[in-house]
């Protein structure tokens, strides 16, 4: 499958929803994408498509510096203190 004019090749890759309603994604992505295992992904249904899912890595690092950053500012006052959340994602059934 090729990307309309743009010359990108696109392959297919498929898995299976388990029992326990965990997804194995393939190898081939995890290393061309450089996922681990913890990554932490939201999960974003497709309000248009009832049969596309989407996932997007959330980098936490990334958060924290800009929490860090806010907390910094030199005007205090303008935000309130964030809190931040001491649970992990919770596990969502399909």
């Amino acid at each position: 499958m090729t990307g309309a004019g743009c010359g990108l090749i696109f392959s297919l890759m498929t898995t299976t929803l388990t029992p326990e309603r965990q997804i194995v994604l393939p190898k081939k992505l995890c290393v061309e994408r450089k996922l681990q295992a913890g990554d932490h992904f939201e999960v974003i249904p497709d309000e248009d498509d009832s049969n596309v899912i989407l996932l997007r890595r959330v980098s936490h690092a990334v958060e924290d510096d800009l929490l860090e950053v806010l907390l910094s500012c030199p005007v205090k006052g303008f935000m309130p203190r964030l809190k931040r959340r001491k649970e992990r994602m919770r596990k969502v059934r399909l």
